[in-house]
């Protein structure tokens, strides 16, 4: 093929950018449309692709690759709008020079990449207008941008990129004495290059130190994608015979040929880790399974621990463990067992960088607890001397406990600690029972946050009283509508439970369940799940009433799965609640009411109306039949059930106790209130949609005098608030 001048190679560039984006059928029509507007153009293009797709640098014979190393060099002359200065660097396909801007329009340098005419083959041309297509696309700060790009007078290809005004990566470390955590915030930064360029589906395929350079402020700029490629829909690149590589950071699958995925790059960020970390890249007289440790001891391991700013015996105690287990992970030799992405390879290192358990680790109750002294070693030191001391003056209270002058002190301090466990459960056991007042918040949340102190303080040496004490507190406060005061005084619940050795009793699963609760109230639906899987797993078959904790827990899946759209999921573990609910009478018939209510509000997510109401009317007349404060209007999702009577055809009694329903929420837990704008919505759904309505006057009767044998049953009087039902909240729901 005659070489083209540079308006021609400009055209093809661009053709070329475009036609690289497309596949199959798109690509051919693409090129097919050129015939009639230059046959030759379009027979070059076509050869382009085929290169591109096909390598071809491999079928070149020695001579013409040499002729790269004797090029002229170019240095003085102006390329495009740029003057070249001195030679950065040069490699097999080109040289890339240091250029300023020359035509005035305005001051700036940048780094020029100049082919050599030595090696300019279709396939060496195809490759640069690849790397300047990927270059064009990404656009993060931490890699090195694309200024400009086009063919010299004689139809040589060139790039202009940010010049970057630094040292190597791993040089830039060890000349600063840079500790272990320093370096990490680095890598950092390269990760989230990498991770930007996989999000477009490119692979780096070159990731080295010399790749990498950090500036004078310590930001890292990741360089060259000479050799990059792009992934297909199902994240792999597509083979070919063309196998650049670069062997000392090359991963196991770019040795036996096989395609690159993202996977590569983790693998070879792995490598310029444990280089920055230990030394020396893993593959240097040691397998890349040996710990970084191994690295350091067999090497000059001062020097080494010297460059990172410590000493020997430190640099090994850090590396070992978690940083070994991470760089192990990213070099593990099958890519499907090494981080699933360049960002979960991030997770892991910010996780060890605020002292946190990594995700890479199996988890333990010693890791965790070992991770949290980490975090924490200065609060755990002076707790430590604090419960020295505190032994100390238990020993010396036990020992002027039996002499007979202590008595009375003792008795009298017993007696105090009485009064106030018997205050504090009285208070609980009615602090629902007044709603809020006109002046602030609900009185009911405000004397459970206050009784908090009181059990603290009275309580500090009967910890399975205050845990229990603690359970209902914060189950006081959830249902009072302070989740978030109630998540945290569960917590101290379940803390004191397991301090108590009664976790995994009856009342400390129960107040795992109801930590539960209130992290599904307060939206972490994350922290919830993971309480429901760790109660799942300590469930023995063998105990009392494993059932109900059974059906506690699917109950609780089904709100999360129907809270987060999943319906067929929600269906499946309502089903699930369902049959392990106790049958709807008697004293049990509000767990089977609390149950079907969930289930006929995800009937209705299904557009089942009419299960969704036999459900609801199910769930009514139960929880009618077993009363008690969890179940009035105020603390249940009645939104369903209301919508559910207006579709049936009832607007008037909908209407009715939506407004009901919104009034009880406003004074029981402000205006303001999650809960209350929840009642308000329906209520102006129901006056401004036209809803559908069924004809069904017997299933809309059934509901309607279920509702009506609810709200009397749950809520006696509705306009005293004085007069309604106390509330008992020591009932085991």
């Amino acid at each position: 093929m005659n070489m083209p001048d540079a308006t021609r190679w400009q055209r093809l560039g661009e053709l070329f950018d475009h036609a690289s984006t497309l596949a199959g059928t798109e690509r051919v029509a693409f090129v097919d449309a050129l015939q009639g507007e230059d046959a030759e153009l379009r027979d070059e293009l076509e050869a382009l692709l085929a290169a591109d797709d096909a390598g071809g640098l491999l079928d070149r014979d020695v001579g013409s690759l040499a002729g790269a190393v004797t090029q002229a060099d170019a240095s003085g002359t102006a390329i495009g709008p740029w003057r070249l200065g001195a030679v950065l660097g040069r490699g097999g396909m080109g040289a890339v020079y240091h250029a300023t801007r020359a035509d005035g329009a305005y001051t700036q340098e940048a780094a020029l990449k100049l082919i050599h005419l030595g090696v300019d083959s279709p396939a060496t041309r195809a490759r640069f207008m690849r790397e300047r297509q990927f270059l064009a696309s990404l656009q993060h700060p931490h890699i090195a941008r694309l200024l400009d790009g086009g063919v010299t007078a004689d139809g040589a290809p060139y790039l202009a990129m940010e010049l970057v005004d630094g040292e190597r990566i791993d040089v830039y470390c060890d000349s600063r004495h840079l500790p272990v955590a320093a370096r990490l915030r680095l890598i950092l930064q390269v990760l989230g290059a990498a991770q930007h360029a996989h999000q477009r589906l490119i692979v780096h395929r070159d990731l080295k130190p010399s790749n990498i350079l950090v500036d004078a402020d310590g930001n890292a700029k990741l360089l060259d994608f000479g050799i990059a490629t792009m992934l297909d829909a199902s994240g792999a690149a597509t083979l070919t015979r063309e196998r650049p590589l670069t062997p000392d950071y090359a991963a196991p699958e770019q040795f036996a040929g096989q395609p690159v995925t993202t996977a590569t790059d983790v693998y070879a960020l792995g490598l310029v880790l444990a280089e920055l970390l230990a030394g020396q890249s893993p593959r240097a007289e040691r397998p890349t399974s040996a710990p970084l440790s191994t690295a350091v001891l067999a090497a000059d391991g001062t020097a080494i621990a010297a460059a990172r700013g410590t000493t020997v015996r430190a640099l090994v105690r850090q590396l070992r463990g978690d940083l070994d287990t991470i760089v192990q992970r990213a070099l593990a030799s099958e890519p499907a067992r090494r981080y699933s992405s360049a960002q979960a390879l991030a997770t892991d290192i910010e996780l060890w960088l605020s002292g946190r358990p990594i995700l890479a680790r199996p988890d333990s109750w010693l890791y965790r607890s070992r991770m949290f002294v980490r975090r924490h070693r200065v609060g755990v030191a002076f707790s430590l001397l604090a419960a020295v001391a505190l032994l100390a003056a238990t020993a010396f209270s036990v020992q002027q406990a039996r002499l007979a002058r202590d008595a009375a002190r003792d008795a009298e301090a017993r007696a105090l600690s009485l009064r106030a466990v018997n205050d504090t459960f009285d208070q609980l056991m009615h602090a629902e029972h007044f709603l809020a007042d006109a002046n602030g918040p609900a009185s009911a949340a405000r004397l459970l946050r206050e009784n908090r102190s009181a059990l603290d303080y009275f309580l500090v040496d009967q910890p399975l009283t205050r845990a229990s004490l603690l359970w209902r507190n914060g189950r006081g406060l959830r249902l009072a509508g302070d989740a978030a005061g109630a998540v945290a005084v569960l917590h101290a619940a379940n803390a004191a439970f397991a301090k108590a050795g009664a976790g995994t009793t009856l009342n400390g699963r129960d107040a795992t369940l109801e930590l539960a609760r209130a992290q599904i109230d307060s939206g972490d639906m994350q922290a919830a799940a993971a309480e429901l899987a760790a109660l799942e797993q300590s469930l023995n078959p063998a105990e009392v009433n494993i059932e109900l904790q059974r059906h506690a827990i699917s109950l609780l899946r089904a709100k999360m799965a129907l809270a987060a759209g999943q319906l067929e999921a929600a269906r499946a573990q309502i089903a699930t609640a369902l049959a392990l609910a106790p049958a709807p009478s008697g004293e049990r018939g509000a767990r089977y009411g609390t149950t079907a209510l969930l289930a006929g509000a995800i009937a209705l997510a299904q557009a089942h109306t009419e299960e969704a109401a036999d459900r609801f009317t199910e769930a009514l007349q139960a929880m009618s039949a077993d009363p008690h404060a969890e179940l009035a209007p105020p603390h249940q999702p009645l939104a369903p059930a209301l919508e559910t009577l207006a579709r049936l055809g009832d607007t008037v009694a909908a209407n009715d106790y939506a407004a009901r329903w919104l009034d009880l929420r406003e004074r029981f837990f402000g205006a303001d209130s999650v809960q209350a704008r929840a009642a308000a919505e329906l209520q102006q759904r129901l006056l401004a949609d036209k809803l559908p309505t069924l004809d069904e006057p017997e299933r809309v009767a059934r509901l309607r005098e279920a509702f009506a044998a609810y709200w009397q049953a749950t809520f006696v009087n509705y306009d005293v608030t004085r007069d309604q039902k106390p509330l008992n909240l020591d009932r085991d729901l």
